[in-house]
């Protein structure tokens, strides 16, 4: 039987930093994070942070397919 996933909680806290530094109009850069860690990285931001705009930048079209 699989392990089961970690609470949504857990990765809340472990991106708090992100979510601090933004709310508080900074400019945090989230890198090194290899294949669907980024977007799931990204989502759980865009989830903790509703009303916020989000311009997210991409190296090529395929990085860009992945991440959506």
């Amino acid at each position: 039987m699989p392990a089961a996933s970690p609470s949504p909680s857990y990765w809340d806290q472990l991106l708090k930093p992100l979510t601090e530094s933004l709310r508080d109009g900074g400019r945090p850069c989230l890198t090194g994070a290899h294949g669907a860690t980024a977007a799931f990285g990204l989502t759980v931001l865009a989830r903790t942070l509703p009303s916020r705009s989000w311009l997210i930048v991409a190296a090529s079209d395929e990085e860009a397919e992945r991440l959506y």
